[in-house]
């Protein structure tokens, strides 16, 4: 945190308010559910990937920026869309990530 608002940087940014966002890991799971991202193989995606299209309705939309709805559901339904996101993520040729590295820079 200090990087974003220590140093002297509260000089730089305008005045604002920012938020952060906790999830579950892999390794402290919420009922079951983890905070991932889509992810493949260096080899089988060197040039990257598309975005996974994610179909949930009532949730996920096609044509936000940010497509995700968030209304207030019951943990049996939240558990039920988590797995049909990975299962879509992963029916797409993806791989569930929950950590990376960046790779050393290449000059």
């Amino acid at each position: 945190m200090e990087a974003w608002y220590g140093a002297g940087y509260s000089q730089v940014l305008p005045p604002s308010s920012y938020r952060l966002y906790f999830g579950a890991t892999f390794e402290n799971k919420f009922e079951g559910m983890f905070s991932f991202f889509p992810c493949a193989l260096h080899g089988a995606a060197p040039k990257g990937f598309a975005r996974p299209r994610i179909e949930l309705a009532g949730f996920v939309t096609q044509t936000l920026p940010m497509g995700f709805k968030s209304p207030w559901v019951a943990l049996a339904m939240a558990q039920e869309s988590w797995e049909c996101v990975v299962r879509q993520v992963m029916e797409q040729g993806l791989l569930i990530g929950t950590a990376a590295s960046l790779p050393d820079r290449v000059i």
